[in-house]
Formats: C-alpha cells, sequence, structure tokens
C-alpha cells in the first residue's frame, strides 16, 4: 500500500488543507485517496485501514510534446440548474486526451449574487456557504480532482465594483461611505484558502516523507504579499497576473509586477501565457475612467506593448475572461501582423436575461479593427475564426493547444459543439 500522510485543518484557513506532491514523472497516470478524521489523535488517524471504501481520484502528468488546457471565468452561483454545465465540456475533452491545466480567470464565486441588491456579505460564514456552494457543484465535483487547477481573483470574488483594488477600502473623511473592511478581509481569506492556496503563489516546506511538501504562507509570511507568479511547463511559461487586488487610481498592477511581468516575457520560454482576469488588448467603447478593464490603465499597458515590440518578443497570448463572451483576435503592430494574441473566454456561466445582458460585451461593443486606447500604433484584428460564428456571446469554455508552429483555440459548447475554432500562427 502506497503512503499516507496527514494535514491538520485549521478554522483560521476555512478548515483546507494542500499537499503538494514532487518527484513525479511525465506522462504518468497517478492515483490518490483522500479521507478525513474528527479528531486529529494518532489513534484516530491510525483508525483509518479501511481504504477500500474511500473513492479513488487520478490525474496524468503533462506530457512532454504537447500542451494543452481549458479556460474561463465567470461562474455565477445561482439556483439554476444550468450552472457548471459547460464544465462537461472541458471533463469529456479530458478524458478523450488528458488536459494539462484548468485555468480559471476570475470570478469563480460571486459574493454580490444579486450585483447592487445583495445583503452585506461579509462574515466569515458568508463566505463559507459561497466557496461550499462552488465545490460542492456536481461539474466543478468531477473536474477539479483530475485535472492541475490555476485561478486568478476577479472582483465578484469580493464584490461588483472593486475597481480600485484594496485602495476602494481606505477610509473617507465621511464614515457613511467606507467600504467594510470585514468583506475584503475575509474574502481575502477565502480566497487564499479556497483558490490560491493549491496554486503557485504560496512556498512548500518539504516533509518528512519523499515526494510530498506542505504548503506554507510566502517569503516568511503566513499569507502571500503578492497575488502573482510564474508557472513553467517545458517550453511554455504561464504568468498569472494580479489585475484586481493590486490596482490603484493609477495603473492595475503595482511596478513590482510590471517589472516581473516584463522579465517573464524577456524569459527563453518558446510561448508566453499572460493571464489577465480583464482584457488586456481589447476594448470596449466606453469611457477610459468608468473602464474595468486594461484600458483603465493606458499608460502602464502601452509600456507593455512597447517592451513586446521593442524586445522583438514572439509568441505572446493573453488570456483573459469577464466579459461573459468568447473570441480570438490577434495584435497588429504599425498595420502589421505579429504573433501576439488575445484570446477570451467567459463565461463559465452568465444568466441570459435583458438585465444580464446589459452586462455582457458583445461584438459591436468592442473596438475592433481599431487603436488601443492609449496606445500608439497598436490595434486588435477583427475576431478570428474558421467557423461561421466570430464571436460568441453565452455560455461556453475555452480550449489551447500549443503545437511547434500554431496555436489553437476551440470555444466549447456544453453539448460539445465547437463554435469557434482557428489557428494561430506561433514562430
Amino acid at each position: 500500500m502506497a503512503e499516507s500522510n496527514a494535514v491538520r485543518f485549521n478554522k483560521n484557513f476555512y478548515y483546507t488543507g494542500v499537499i503538494e506532491l514532487t518527484d513525479l514523472e511525465s506522462n504518468t497516470k497517478y492515483e490518490y485517496q483522500m479521507a478525513y478524521a474528527s479528531d486529529y489523535s494518532e489513534d484516530e488517524i491510525g483508525d483509518l485501514d479501511n481504504w477500500e471504501e474511500v473513492k479513488t481520484h487520478s490525474f496524468r502528468t503533462q506530457k512532454s510534446e504537447q500542451f494543452r488546457f481549458c479556460f474561463g471565468s465567470c461562474l455565477r452561483n445561482n439556483d439554476d440548474s444550468r450552472v457548471g454545465k459547460v464544465l462537461k465540456a472541458a471533463h469529456k475533452i479530458h478524458q478523450e486526451n488528458p488536459l494539462d491545466m484548468m485555468l480559471w480567470l476570475g470570478d469563480q464565486v460571486y459574493n454580490d449574487k444579486l450585483l447592487w441588491a445583495t445583503p452585506n456579505n461579509s462574515s466569515k460564514d458568508d463566505f463559507t456557504k459561497l466557496y461550499e456552494d462552488f465545490f460542492c457543484n456536481e461539474h466543478v465535483k468531477n473536474l477539479l480532482p483530475v485535472v492541475p487547477n490555476y485561478m486568478v481573483m476577479d472582483d465578484h470574488e469580493i464584490e461588483d465594483g472593486f475597481k480600485h483594488g484594496a485602495d476602494d477600502y481606505d477610509d473617507s473623511r465621511l464614515h457613511w461611505l467606507n467600504k467594510n473592511k470585514d468583506r475584503l478581509i475575509n474574502g481575502i481569506n477565502a480566497f487564499y484558502s479556497y483558490q490560491a492556496s493549491h496554486g503557485p503563489i504560496y512556498d512548500t516546506v518539504p516533509s518528512e516523507q519523499v515526494g510530498v511538501s506542505f504548503v506554507k504562507g510566502q517569503s516568511n509570511n503566513q499569507v502571500p504579499v503578492r497575488h502573482y507568479a510564474s508557472v513553467e511547463f517545458d517550453d511554455v511559461g504561464l504568468f498569472l497576473m494580479d489585475t484586481r487586488k493590486e490596482r490603484g487610481h493609477i495603473g492595475l498592477i503595482s511596478s513590482e509586477q510590471e517589472e516581473e511581468l516584463k522579465r517573464f516575457l524577456a524569459s527563453d520560454y518558446r510561448v508566453k501565457l499572460v493571464a489577465s482576469s480583464v482584457t488586456f488588448l481589447a476594448d470596449n467603447h466606453s469611457e477610459s475612467s468608468k473602464a474595468d478593464n486594461w484600458k483603465k490603465a493606458p499608460n502602464q499597458r502601452e509600456r507593455i506593448l512597447n517592451y513586446i515590440i521593442s524586445k522583438d518578443i514572439k509568441n505572446v497570448i493573453f488570456l483573459s475572461g469577464d466579459i461573459h463572451s468568447h473570441f480570438s483576435a490577434s495584435l497588429k503592430y504599425q498595420d502589421q501582423s505579429t504573433t501576439i494574441h488575445q484570446l477570451v473566454s467567459g463565461s463559465l456561466f452568465w444568466p441570459t436575461s435583458f438585465l444580464m445582458n446589459s452586462i455582457r460585451w458583445f461584438e459591436s461593443d468592442v473596438r475592433f479593427d481599431k487603436s488601443i486606447h492609449g496606445a500608439s500604433g497598436f490595434s486588435l484584428t477583427k475576431p478570428i475564426s474558421e467557423t461561421d460564428c466570430k464571436f460568441y456571446a453565452n455560455n461556453a469554455v475555452g480550449y489551447v493547444e500549443i503545437l511547434e508552429k500554431s496555436l489553437i483555440f476551440k470555444v466549447f459548447r456544453e453539448n460539445g459543439d465547437v463554435v469557434i475554432e482557428t489557428q494561430l500562427p506561433l514562430q
């Protein structure tokens, strides 16, 4: 029988725990089981001998010759039987040929279920219930145990209109305007416990058991001091941005994160995936002062784009969600094509109604084939697809496969139909 290891759950971390498995072989199937005891005494842990009754899960590590993943955002948790159903498509793809990851690009939960009419959900119990609904969704439960998952945060993990990051919760001279700090503190701690703890922003400490590490804080802190990190998949790199908590009234990311992103872009990865919860290259027609995406930080975005062009960096893929629609497009510089692309996949579930659709982006809302706000010489092509559908404004999940000379992007509906499909060039 394989070795076992125990984690003690702590109330401060919402009774969650993470063990990291190390020294794994590539392209290898591994099986694992999880059980729990109500007491942490050695006697009770020792009584967990009847493992035959415990469900066995499995996963397969990455193949070196390929890289395939699904991504999406915006899984609105309301009382609707359709919630999470689109993940069936991702699970089916994985069963046919294992995915290397599932990338969740924000709004995995909605703490403001009724938007502005939502009661002030701010206690630990409120967030516990919120994440219990997410993790107990049957479609989420089928996918999470079998695929590596990476999650970044957007606004609805705290509340809609979280436009200036933590700065929104600074004290005002008018006390009645002050936002509820408990909502921010408990929401961020819940994000750490339920989403970020199994990702790369935490440090790990090896245990006495070979091949097992425990997840700890970050840089000698109990909790992370930064929410961004990079992940390596052979010749593919993934940079997970924090475009929500760090944002202020000037930029969407701190100067430290901007420099770290530039170092990542200058690295030797053949393909560089940059995950931004809000669209990086795509703007809508709203005023920049009211924008919630990178249009809100035009100077910072222009610096990053000029850096990519000046360094002649190839194969940069910006991955985003947030807008409740799906499309692919490419960056043009001085009207010349590049191998810099924007892929968008959101929503995994967003109700269809007049009110909800007023928040969704449609193709006519996006400034396709026009200059990117504040970035001289840059523009985004019209949406690209080999199907009749170029822009899909409904629930679906994105799929990416990276080949030697190209990248395949598909958008799947819950029934497995492909609504968008394109092959983008790589160099």
